[in-house]
């Protein structure tokens, strides 16, 4: 949903227009806070959601799991970071490797032959899209891992409220 667009003039005075409603209600502010972000994300490409839903929740539980980890806390933020960096170089840099991996086989081939080169031809072409806000919500994870690693935040027990600070873009 692009910004200078109708349907996003339309999806904002929806959106205030229930905001009284849920204001005074703080479970009820969460949910339609989550619910308007996937919204929004989903309105842009429907696979957001099924990349963005996951990596909140998968965040709000490394967060949990770096505080309790005891002597394991290390490996297990490194464990995190690693994870929640993979998403963003995979969708953002996959293309990039794939199509130099063909360049560099394509390169080579004239002085090597074919033959030897196959491993470098990569079958996959790299992710089709780039989701929504992928470097905005890979930060903020970063962020509170990095808070919760340090001691400084404390993990939140609350999915819905971690949901409803992730998700709002």
């Amino acid at each position: 949903m692009p910004f200078p667009s109708l349907s996003f003039l339309v999806f904002g005075v929806l959106f205030f227009a229930g905001w009284p409603v849920v204001y005074r209600h703080a479970r009820l502010r969460q949910i339609y806070l989550i619910g308007a972000s996937l919204g929004f994300y989903g309105a842009s490409d429907p696979r957001m959601l099924v990349i963005f839903l996951p990596t909140g929740l998968a965040v709000f539980f490394l967060a949990l799991a770096i505080e309790r980890a005891g002597r394991w806390r290390r490996w297990v933020f490194l464990l995190a970071l690693a994870l929640v960096l993979a998403e963003l170089l995979f969708f953002k840099y996959g293309r990039f490797v794939s199509d130099n991996l063909v360049s560099l086989r394509h390169s080579l081939s004239s002085f090597v032959g074919k033959a030897p080169l196959d491993a470098l031809s990569p079958a996959w072409k790299g992710p089709s899209f780039v989701p929504l806000g992928l470097s905005f919500y890979t930060f903020q994870a970063l962020s509170t891992l990095i808070e919760v690693y340090r001691g400084r935040q404390r993990a939140c027990r609350d999915p819905l409220l971690f949901l409803s600070y992730f998700s709002l873009f």
